[in-house]
């Protein structure tokens, strides 16, 4: 094995990804199989588990297992913690990943939309508790595979570059504020850790062709003159991009890296905030 190979190795960790079963969660996870690890992924929707399961495993057979449940639910959370404590004496990887986008309404003639306190519950729990807790339920195995060293104990949490937005037309919704809230989580989780050897980073990634953000067909011109305008480097992300900066954090190519956010957005981050429309 050649040395950069040796620093980006998988074989024999064990990584949980929470909302792994499509979108970035499902391109870390094979990525994560591709390279030699084993994985288990998370999500709401059993038959997409399922699917996703069978994909990994076709990949590399008895590398992928599911746990089916809902990490915004403590009791999910508690399931998942047993479950995998049944199954592994310790964790090397875990990614928060599970996430979801609901705008607030806004009337045409308001200045600001009506902020619905359901909404901004249902994000914070997700977005910031659910991270959190699932961190929490996980750390005992986290500690046990961080003191093998070689950057086994990594949690990775998967916000948002629309957190660093504040240009005039950037949509004002507890997305943003949640994403925000997951940055500071970061920190503070890699505070509390690092004396455990556990290492605490978040990826904020930029425009991903997921089910978050829709490039479908009927939105195909709208979408490339929105790159064109506000991308840099004039494209979506895509799979190897995430599937990158997923696997530097995740084994030993990162072991000195804590408490920090990386952005891969294709700069996005470096103008918009500088102009006065999203699209400009």
């Amino acid at each position: 094995m050649s040395f950069v190979a040796d620093l980006f190795n998988a074989a024999g960790r064990v990584a949980v990804i929470t909302g792994g079963g499509t979108g970035l969660g499902f391109w870390m996870s094979e990525a994560w199989v591709k390279n030699g690890g084993k994985v288990y992924i998370t999500g709401r929707r059993e038959e997409t588990l399922k699917d996703a399961v069978a994909k990994l495993n076709g990949i590399s057979e008895g590398s992928a297992f599911y746990v089916h449940g809902d990490v915004s639910v403590q009791a999910d959370v508690d399931k998942l913690a047993r479950e995998l404590s049944a199954r592994e004496d310790a964790i090397d990887v875990l990614v928060n990943n599970a996430g979801t986008y609901k705008s607030d309404t806004k009337a045409p003639d308001a200045l600001l939309p009506t902020f619905d306190s359901s909404n901004w519950a249902s994000l914070f729990t997700l977005h910031a508790w659910a991270p959190a807790a699932v961190t929490s339920a996980l750390v005992p195995l986290l500690v046990k595979a961080a003191k093998k060293g070689e950057g086994r104990g990594s949690v990775i949490l998967i916000g948002s570059a629309g957190a660093d937005f504040w240009f005039s037309s950037w949509p004002a919704n507890g997305y943003t504020v949640t994403k925000v809230a997951e940055a500071a989580l970061t920190k503070t989780l890699a505070n509390k850790l690092i004396d455990h050897g556990v290492r605490v980073n978040t990826v904020n990634p930029g425009i991903f062709p997921t089910q978050v953000h829709d490039a479908s067909a009927s939105r195909a011109k709208e979408h490339a003159d929105f790159l064109r305008r506000s991308i840099p480097m004039k494209r979506d992300g895509g799979a190897d991009d995430i599937s990158a900066i997923f696997l530097f954090l995740a084994t030993k190519a990162s072991a000195y890296v804590t408490g920090q956010e990386i952005y891969v957005d294709g700069g996005w981050t470096l103008v918009a905030n500088g102009c006065s429309d999203a699209n400009a």
